[in-house]
């Protein structure tokens, strides 16, 4: 049965606006418009989420990226790139998500707050990351790194990962997907279907915010919408996905498309579970925290 506290946050979802703010063309124009100045702010860690762990801020080529639990190289780190259709910062959830697999597995997170559209675009970002990981590889050896993510962090942790291994560079040793976004083109015939069923996302408001991230791309470039990419050589990968959610018909496409290409996926797939569900202080969502951790824990 599904748990009250999910069920309070579907009705949650559903009422404060944020889909339909993100549907129409105008009304998306103007939120974005906001993004863009607010994401232009330094960010901070909210009060519910404070670490009772070392973290550190720094500036690292111009993004703000901070490190949690840093003490040694004998640490698994946690390269975790946040959610939020590229145009959002990290929230709350992000944050306290963060501190719970910091305790419970003892792990460096590394969470850059990569630039966002419309401002900046996707291949910028791809660069930066590709020089912050390179950079990284000198304190870590890649064994103990994990790739993890959710929603757009989610594909771009998938889309990065595609481009180290076409470059032949070193890949983490693992990829953990929460609710990623896989295909920014939105074109898969059953998502439709999915609409009603989602309280947070948006068809429409994907498809505009896939748009402004893909700059001077096409939105079914693999950087763009990984699902395109070669997994040939990706290492072990984990995705979690709600049955409630726009992206669930391409997890599903991805799950398959794993298999005909004979890689490892670890697949959970949760019923009327909405976007993100894992990140959230619900019964379902520790379930799920409990197989993430132990898969750090395991590296």
């Amino acid at each position: 049965m599904r748990s009250f506290l999910s069920i309070v946050a579907n009705i949650y979802f559903r009422l404060n606006g944020y889909k339909k703010m993100i549907t129409g063309d105008e009304s998306f124009k103007k939120y974005l418009a906001r993004r863009e100045e607010e994401n232009r702010k330094p960010v901070t860690i909210p009060s519910g989420a404070r670490f009772d762990m070392p973290c550190k801020k720094e500036i690292i080529n111009g993004v703000e990226t901070f490190f949690i639990n840093k003490k040694d190289s004998k640490q698994t780190n946690v390269f975790y790139l946040h959610g939020g259709g590229y145009i959002e910062q990290p929230v709350l959830p992000h944050w306290q998500f963060i501190k719970k697999l910091v305790k419970a597995t003892d792990c460096t997170v590394t969470v850059p707050i990569y630039k966002k559209a419309p401002e900046h675009k996707c291949r910028e970002t791809i660069e930066w990351l590709s020089n912050f990981y390179l950079k990284t590889l000198n304190e870590y050896n890649s064994g103990k790194l994990i790739f993890m993510g959710d929603s757009a962090g989610g594909g771009l942790l998938l889309a990065f990962a595609e481009y180290l291994a076409e470059h032949n560079h070193p890949l983490p040793s693992r990829l953990i997907m929460i609710s990623p976004w896989l295909d920014a083109t939105m074109l898969h015939p059953d998502i439709d279907a999915m609409e009603s069923k989602d309280p947070t996302l948006s068809f429409r408001g994907l498809l505009n915010m896939g748009l402004a991230w893909a700059g001077d791309l096409r939105t079914d470039n693999y950087l763009v919408s990984p699902i395109f990419g070669n997994i040939d050589k990706l290492p072990e990968m984990t995705l979690f996905v709600g049955e409630d959610e726009l992206f669930l018909p391409d997890s599903i496409k991805f799950k398959n498309l794993a298999a005909e290409r004979n890689k490892k996926l670890n697949y959970y797939q949760y019923p009327k579970m909405n976007h993100a569900y894992v990140l959230y202080p619900i019964r379902e969502a520790r379930k799920s925290q409990s197989i993430i951790f132990k898969e750090v824990l395991s590296v």
